[in-house]
C-alpha cells in the first residue's frame, strides 16, 4: 500500500463510525484555537462563538466523552467479554510511539535536570505535568487520564452490563459528591490552583462515564434522536450553556460548590455528541471521507500543534487580517497554524503512529459464523 494512501484507522474490532473521527477533527481543532487565542492577539471574546474559543480547552472535556462513548459502542455496551491483555496492549500500541518520540526528545532536552523518578513517572503516570521531561508540552497530563480509563473501562462496562445503566449514574453521582468532599476539606490549601481536578482522573472519571452511558443509550435507541431540529437544539444549547459557563467564570474553578460543572461541561458535549452520530447530516462522501482522514491525525494533531503555535510565535509570523482581535486570532488559527500543524500530524501518523496500529488484534471474541440453514425433513415415499 502505497504510503500517502493509508486507510482511515478502524478498530481492530472492525467497527468504524466515520462521524467520531470528524468529532475529533472537531476537538483537536477547538483545542488548536484555544492555544492560538493569546498567541496571536485574542482579546475579550466579542461573542458567543469567539467566547467558545476562549475557553477552547473544553475540546479536552470532548475527547474525554468520546472515549467512553466510543469503547462503549464497540464493545456493545459489555455484553461480550473483552481480552483485558489485548484490549490494553492495543491502547499501548495507539499511545505509546508518539509518546516516546516525545518522551526521547524531553530526555534530550532535559538531560541536566531529569532524574530516575522524573523517567519512571511516564510510566507510571504520576507526575507528567511537572516532570522537568514534560515541561515543554503541557498536553501530557490528557494522556495520563486517558490510559487510567483505559485500564478500568472493562471492568466498568462490565459492571453496567451486568447492573444495567444505573450502576455509571450511580457511580458518576458517587464521584461527584467525592470531588466536592475532597474539595471542601483540601481546596483551600491550593487557592486559585485547580490542577488537583482539572488535570486528574479525580476530576475527570464522570465525564468518561457520561461518554459511556450515552453510548449505552444510543445502543437501546440508535435513532431516537436522528429528527431534524435536534442536532441544531443541541448545538445552541450547547452555545448557551459554554456562554454561562464562560460568563461566571465557575467552570473548573477550585471551590467546592462548583465541582458539579464538569459534569455538566461533559453531559453539553454528550448531548451533542449522539445528536450529530445519530444525525442525518451529510456532507457527501468525498467531504465526509476527507474531514475522516484528517480526524485519523487527532492524537498527533492534538500533541504536537503546540510546536507550531511556538514556532510561529518566536518568529513573530502572526498575520494581521483584521483589526478585530478575535476573528483574528480564529483566522490565524485556521489559516496560519492548522495547515503546518496537520502535515507535521501526517508525517507523525503515518511513520510513528500507523505501523504500531497495525498490529493491534482482536479483543473481542469473533464474530459467530451463522448455521447453515437445517434442511426440511424428507418426506416418506408411499408403499
Amino acid at each position: 500500500m502505497p504510503v500517502g494512501r493509508a486507510p482511515l484507522m478502524r478498530s481492530s474490532n472492525q467497527a468504524y463510525f466515520e462521524k467520531l473521527d470528524h468529532v475529533r477533527l472537531f476537538a483537536a481543532t477547538l483545542v488548536l484555537l484555544y492555544h492560538t487565542w493569546a498567541a496571536a492577539g485574542g482579546q475579550a471574546p466579542a461573542n458567543w462563538g469567539e467566547e467558545l474559543i476562549h475557553i477552547g480547552h473544553t475540546g479536552v472535556t470532548l475527547f474525554l466523552v468520546l472515549s467512553g462513548f466510543l469503547f462503549t459502542i464497540l464493545t456493545q455496551g459489555g455484553a461480550e467479554p473483552i481480552d483485558y491483555r489485548r484490549f490494553v496492549l492495543n491502547r499501548v500500541l495507539r499511545i505509546f510511539p508518539l509518546l516516546g518520540v516525545l518522551f526521547i526528545t524531553a530526555l534530550a532536552l532535559a538531560r541536566r535536570d531529569a532524574t530516575v523518578g522524573d523517567a519512571l513517572s511516564v510510566i507510571l503516570f504520576s507526575n507528567l505535568g511537572s516532570s522537568p521531561l514534560f515541561k515543554f508540552n503541557n498536553l501530557l497530563w490528557t494522556v495520563a487520564v486517558e490510559c487510567q480509563f483505559y485500564l478500568l473501562f472493562p471492568f466498568l462496562i462490565r459492571f453496567a452490563h451486568q447492573r444495567g445503566p444505573s450502576y455509571l449514574i450511580g457511580l458518576a453521582v458517587f464521584w461527584i459528591v467525592w470531588r466536592t468532599l475532597i474539595a471542601a476539606l483540601f481546596g483551600a490549601q491550593f487557592g486559585d490552583d485547580n490542577h488537583y481536578v482539572y488535570f486528574t482522573l479525580l476530576g475527570r472519571l464522570d465525564q468518561f462515564l457520561i461518554g459511556m452511558l450515552l453510548g449505552l443509550l444510543h445502543l437501546r435507541a440508535p435513532q431516537r434522536f436522528r429528527s431534524a431540529w435536534v442536532l441544531p437544539a443541541c448545538g445552541a444549547l450547547a452555545l448557551t450553556a459554554f456562554h454561562i459557563m464562560a460568563a461566571s467564570g465557575d467552570l473548573w474553578r477550585n471551590d467546592a460548590r462548583f465541582m458539579w460543572l464538569g459534569a455538566a461541561e461533559a453531559a453539553t458535549w454528550g448531548a451533542l455528541l449522539v445528536a450529530y452520530f445519530q444525525s442525518r447530516l451529510n456532507f457527501g462522501p468525498a467531504v465526509s471521507r476527507a474531514f475522516a482522514r484528517l480526524g485519523q491525525l487527532s492524537y498527533s494533531l492534538y500533541l504536537m500543534h503546540i510546536y507550531v503555535v511556538q514556532a510561529i510565535d518566536r518568529t513573530h509570523n502572526w498575520v494581521h487580517f483584521t483589526d478585530a482581535s478575535g476573528i483574528n486570532a480564529i483566522l490565524n488559527g485556521l489559516i496560519v497554524v492548522l495547515p503546518p500543524a496537520l502535515l507535521l500530524s501526517w508525517f507523525s501518523y503515518q511513520w510513528i503512529e500507523s505501523p504500531f496500529l497495525g498490529m493491534r488484534r482482536r479483543y473481542l471474541p469473533p464474530p459467530t459464523p451463522a448455521l447453515p440453514a437445517a434442511p426440511a425433513p424428507r418426506r416418506a415415499s408411499p408403499g
